[in-house]
């Protein structure tokens, strides 16, 4: 990738991924893009929560409830283990009720814009590793590998752009 590339994938002045981003020190497009999705996020969480959905419509008996046979302890466990590494500040910015916005207004857009809990950046190796367990006791052999590689992703962005500030494997 030439310089010039690098630097038209580079969020503009200002951006970051580990701070809040005002829209006005963004240049157009762009700032009217981020205010149309922020608009458009403000009005969803004026709605009642129904359940998650694609598009905006329940898929009804999508995921049924039915007995597997396989065990959840693993994810219990794991959880139990995040939860008991972190200090009761970090526990109280990673867990959100149900009905709570503040999840339900997370997003993972670059510039950082409605993000809420803990980067694992933040955490020491040990809770970061507990945190990792979790992912990976919750999710398909192959999920977990796509979620390692996009951080690891995230890591090579960051050299190709030359902006460690704004993307790092654990951002």
């Amino acid at each position: 990738m030439d310089n010039d590339t690098a630097r038209n994938i580079q969020p503009s002045s200002g951006a970051s991924a580990t701070r809040f981003t005002p829209f006005s020190s963004l240049p157009e497009p762009a700032r009217s893009r981020r205010q149309k999705f922020f608009d458009r996020a403000q009005a969803s969480l004026a709605e009642d929560f129904s359940g998650i959905s694609a598009g905006g419509v329940l898929a009804e008996g999508l995921f049924p409830i039915i007995i597997s046979g396989v065990s959840v302890e693993p994810i219990v466990d794991a959880a139990n283990a995040f939860r008991t590494s972190l200090a009761r500040e970090q526990w109280s910015d990673v867990t959100f009720d149900i009905d709570d916005r503040a999840w339900r207004s997370w997003h993972n857009m670059h510039t950082y814009l409605m993000r809420h809990g803990l980067l694992l950046d933040e955490l020491g190796p040990a809770q970061r590793s507990a945190a990792l367990r979790l992912i990976e006791s919750s999710s398909s052999a192959a999920g977990y590998e796509s979620a390692r590689n996009v951080m690891k992703l995230n890591e090579h962005a960051g050299e190709i752009t030359g902006r460690p500030e704004d993307y790092r494997e654990w951002y």
